[in-house]
């Protein structure tokens, strides 16, 4: 506890004596703080000369007031708990913070992935999308061939369809890919050119025997 004592007068507290705190932080009795002569109000500090105003120190002073005669070792110890916990909250959310940071790079780099991938996967199916019309119309032109074969063989008709191109290959694919698909096309146009063969049962058929060559059974020779 600080010693409380008259900054001018030098006087210690004692039940006679009431100390005020000016607003100047000027500790002084009311001896020594007295109203000037002129009537403008308020007191003159005999310290620093000034004119303002006290609060009587005693028990009801406000706690903003009383704090300045507290104990200081008691603040300090307050002071360092507080710095404490306030270090330890800035610390964490600090760490938060760089770990967000640093995720939302990784995330970044794997999103521009993923629209890269996007937007060949997209190209892809258009290409499909192509390759698939482009085979439809291979299809149906050798589904066709055979009607359009027999119309043109007879008179008066000279209708010839148009043979489409052959389908493209999709770019991406590797030289085997290419070559795979190539040979299941010449498969496929030569399964389209072949003629379907009737079906034929597995029962084998009874040969008709003819009037010549029944020989009669049963006859006795005599």
């Amino acid at each position: 506890m600080v010693p409380m004592f008259c900054n001018n007068c030098y006087r210690q507290r004692d039940l006679n004596l009431v100390l005020q705190l000016t607003r100047c932080y000027h500790v002084v009795c009311d001896k020594c703080f007295v109203k000037p002569k002129s009537p403008s109000g308020g007191k003159i500090c005999p310290v620093c000369k000034i004119r303002t105003n006290g609060i009587a120190i005693n028990r009801d002073m406000p706690k903003n007031v009383a704090n300045y005669f507290a104990d200081p070792k008691e603040y300090l110890k307050m002071y360092r708990s507080i710095s404490k916990f306030q270090c330890e909250q800035r610390a964490l959310f600090y760490n938060n913070f760089y770990e967000q940071q640093k995720g939302l790079a990784d995330k970044k780099h794997k999103l521009e992935g993923f629209v890269k991938v996007e937007a060949q996967l997209r190209q892809q199916i258009e290409d499909e999308k192509k390759r698939i019309v482009e085979l439809r119309n291979y299809t149906n032109y050798y589904s066709r061939d055979e009607s359009m074969q027999s119309e043109s063989e007879m008179p008066g008709t000279s209708h010839k369809m148009q043979r489409p191109r052959t389908p493209a290959l999709n770019s991406t694919a590797s030289t085997s890919d290419n070559q795979a698909h190539l040979d299941q096309l010449r498969e496929f146009k030569h399964l389209m050119l072949q003629k379907p063969t009737p079906k034929t049962s597995n029962i084998p058929r009874r040969r008709a025997s003819s009037s010549t060559d029944r020989r009669p059974r049963n006859f006795d020779f005599d």
